[in-house]
């Protein structure tokens, strides 16, 4: 029987662990952020602030299964942004990360703001002149949306996506099926939706890396 030299089994060793921690990180309730949450100015919204200067309004849809986040802000970067959304989605949804389909974000801010209109560019649309522009789909199998799908990707939200499919319990089978961007009509704001798709499903299962 041939055995492993310690360089070899240093190597699954490393293998093993990495596998162990993907994928297995839980949410932290909001308390634990720091997170203070009271109800908000409107039907439905909520006022989130916390001691570590991060701040935002939510709508949870539980129905939707969707949350969406507008105004954030979160300057010193002490808590992760989209690990604060997750707090607040489990904890006012009280449904599990896994039920999670949609994260949207209303003020996109910069740089992300330009990579937002490079994509609706591609779409033959131009944010400096039209508003609103209505949500427009940009899905991760579509031909026809391919470079605005590689502009999005390279984003800061998209990025934050995809750590939470890779680090966290219940969403290591998720991926970014979908974005949809536009302009707001009200304030000429940048949004963007995230929309997760189920890794297996018939209609991806030929199309993810």
């Amino acid at each position: 029987m041939q055995l492993l030299n310690l360089s070899q089994l240093a190597f699954v060793a490393a293998m093993f662990s990495a596998q162990a921690i993907a994928g297995d990180k839980k949410v932290p309730p909001p308390s634990d952020l720091g997170l203070k949450i009271s109800d908000g100015k409107f039907y439905g919204q909520k006022d989130v602030t916390s001691d570590v200067d991060f701040s935002a309004y939510v709508y949870v849809t539980k129905g939707l299964q969707s949350i969406q986040v507008e105004k954030l802000k979160n300057p010193e970067n002490n808590i992760k942004s989209y690990e604060a959304v997750l707090s607040i989605w489990k904890d006012q949804s009280e449904l599990t990360l896994e039920d999670l389909d949609h994260i949207s974000y209303n003020n996109v801010p910069s740089p992300d703001l330009e990579i937002v209109d490079k994509a609706l560019r591609t779409k033959g649309r131009d944010p400096f002149k039209e508003n609103p522009i209505y949500g427009i789909t940009i899905s991760r199998d579509s031909e026809a949306d391919e470079e605005a799908w590689n502009h999005l990707i390279t984003a800061s939200f998209a990025k934050e996506a995809e750590e939470i499919c890779d680090e966290y319990e219940g969403m290591s089978n998720r991926y970014i099926k979908s974005f949809v961007i536009g302009v707001d009509c009200d304030f000429h704001n940048r949004f963007v939706g995230i929309y997760f798709g189920i890794k297996g499903d018939q209609s991806t299962e030929n199309t993810l890396p």
